[in-house]
């Protein structure tokens, strides 16, 4: 009679397998769910920001003695943000006397801040910029 090795798993062994697997997967859907969770926050920052750039671009293209020192604000609907949400954006206009550059001078200072709501919290960013003279 010949003796045949057996080879396999016992039924010990594929249990503390598919608990440490459990394991592995249950951490691995706990990261993709705080991935999703950030990558919405980024995107809406995002978009916020491109807001805010294009009132940049805007002033930038606003002839230079249009721009009078004072603080201005709109709102912009924003529908593809949560909540459809409505971003204040509000920019100061501040007109700086350089007297280190001969013949520079009263360049314009613009800050524009866009603002938003998310539930409870409110979210701000901030974007500085100058102006030279013509």
């Amino acid at each position: 009679m010949q003796k045949t090795k057996e080879r396999g798993l016992t039924l010990t062994e594929i249990l503390v397998s598919i608990g440490v697997l459990t394991i592995a997967f249950s951490s691995f859907i706990g990261v993709l769910r705080s991935s999703k969770s950030r990558m919405k926050m980024a995107n809406q920052i995002y978009s916020v920001l491109k807001l805010g750039q294009e009132k940049i671009e805007e002033l930038k293209n606003t002839a230079y003695a249009e721009l009078d020192d004072g603080t201005y604000s709109d709102t912009v609907f924003v529908p593809h943000l949560t909540n459809n949400q409505i971003v204040i954006r509000t920019w100061t206009i501040t007109t700086i006397d350089d007297n280190f550059i001969p013949g520079e001078n009263n360049y314009k200072r613009i800050t524009l801040e866009v603002r938003w709501n998310e539930g409870q919290r409110t979210f701000i960013r901030q974007i500085v910029t100058q102006i030279p003279p013509p």
